[in-house]
């Protein structure tokens, strides 16, 4: 799975994502539960993936983090517990 593909399939699944260049280094991010407030618009439930020592990590911004052999499981894991989240 490419990096455009795991964005692709999140969008697909209702889930807002993008590319990310920060202090994880290059990342896809992924969010559900828009909201915007004085101006800022953010996300209520939000996934950062990201390659680290040869596994995809899944951050989900409550510094609980996962790791993962492949892209396609970290994009499969995001997509289901985001996917959960919207739901709720």
């Amino acid at each position: 799975m490419t990096e455009q593909q795991a964005i692709d399939a999140l969008i697909s699944s209702g889930i807002h994502a993008q590319v990310r260049d920060w202090s994880l280094g290059r990342s896809i991010f992924a969010g559900v539960g828009e909201f915007e407030h004085r101006g800022i618009h953010g996300y209520s439930h939000a996934r950062y993936i990201y390659l680290k020592d040869a596994a995809w990590h899944v951050l989900d911004c409550n510094v609980t983090d996962q790791d993962f052999a492949t892209l396609e499981q970290a994009v499969s894991h995001t997509i289901v517990t985001l996917s959960a989240l919207a739901k709720k």
